[in-house]
């Protein structure tokens, strides 16, 4: 059997009376009579023998299909005189119709696959419990029972016992009473990761589990709210006192007020505007002036103008800012964005960049 090309319809073989007037049918429509007329079984012996990029075109036809009476459907399909004498009704088209032939033609439709879930990342506290017990509670026990009682407290409950059983058994106890301690702020949390995931996840020349990462950050909070003079002799005090690799962790995250032009990405400029008490923000950058730093103009270039001309306007009221005054304000500064870096909603930018 050959099905009417797209474009043709099939020739009349005598003048049509009235009644057997065809309404106007595309190729599709024609096509879909003759397979309604089939039936399943019939359209089944064509499994194979059409394309299945046919298949949407004849399901639509199908489902749209319109009653023909018995003498239309003679002249539409008279090659096929003998099934129109088996069944007088005309073809059965809807949803169900169309579904049972295109099934029978072409196979049923495959089901849509949901799509796979990513399997969500291993936090520190999963990666940590696939090492040994035994390795991560000598480490505990070197940082005290303060870091391992936070540790066990975050460690999965079957791995935080195996690390409780290995550990020395004065520092055990201590451990297990810290977890029903107090809970610990943020950024002393984050330290303690941090000291974790340098200590048993990282590589390079960084990785060294002889420089202490938490002490590092304590220092390293501490000087960032000294004046600017005391830091400075404060750094100057830990060159000569301190192994050069923890010197360089300390001086990681030490933030101060003129750094701030090469540290604090441009975007994150208009934050301090929004969010700092403006007379805090006016006095440091009168301050910063006065001394000839360079942030104050960065600052400048990452606003308005218009707000820049302002803020140089109001500015002028703190003109002379005393020494203390003014370092005050700018650790006020340093430490805000300290803080919306650890919130996460400014991201500093490495002293290399």
């Amino acid at each position: 059997m050959s099905l009417t090309p797209r474009d043709e319809t099939l020739p009349a073989t005598k003048p049509a009376a009235p009644e057997t007037a065809l309404p106007p049918l595309s190729a599709d429509e024609q096509a879909a009579v003759i397979l309604a007329l089939l039936g399943e079984k019939g359209a089944a012996q064509l499994s194979g023998r059409l394309g299945a990029h046919h298949r949407p075109r004849l399901e639509a036809a199908v489902r749209s299909l319109r009653t023909l009476n018995v003498r239309q459907q003679r002249a539409l399909a008279a090659r096929f005189a003998e099934a129109l004498a088996i069944r007088k009704a005309g073809p059965r088209g809807g949803e169900e119709a169309a579904t049972a032939l295109t099934d029978a033609l072409f196979g049923p439709a495959m089901p849509a696959l949901p799509p796979a879930e990513a399997e969500p990342p291993k936090t520190l506290w999963d990666r940590l419990a696939g090492l040994k017990p035994e390795d991560v509670a000598a480490f505990l026990a070197e940082k005290g029972p303060t870091i391992a009682g936070l540790a066990l407290s975050h460690l999965p409950e079957a791995f935080a016992a195996e690390v409780a059983g290995a550990l020395p058994e004065g520092d055990a106890a201590k451990a297990v009473a810290r977890v029903a301690g107090d809970e610990v702020g943020e950024p002393a949390m984050r330290a303690v990761c941090a000291v974790l995931e340098t200590a048993f996840f990282s590589e390079g020349p960084g990785a060294s589990r002889g420089i202490d990462e938490l002490k590092a950050a304590q220092v390293a909070g501490l000087l960032n709210r000294l004046p600017t003079a005391r830091r400075e002799a404060a750094l100057a005090v830990l060159a000569e006192t301190v192994e050069p690799a923890f010197l360089a962790a300390i001086k990681k995250r030490v933030l101060g007020f003129d750094a701030l032009a090469t540290r604090l990405p441009r975007n994150a400029v208009p934050i301090l505007f929004r969010e700092m008490e403006e007379a805090a923000l006016l006095k440091a950058l009168a301050y910063a002036t006065a001394r000839g730093s360079q942030t104050p103009e960065y600052f400048y270039g990452n606003i308005s103008q218009r707000l820049a001309g302002q803020l140089k306007e109001r500015m002028a009221a703190h003109a002379g800012i005393a020494e203390t005054a003014g370092e005050k304000a700018q650790a006020e500064v340093v430490g805000f964005v300290l803080t919306a870096s650890a919130d996460g909603r400014i991201s500093l930018l490495d002293e290399e960049a």
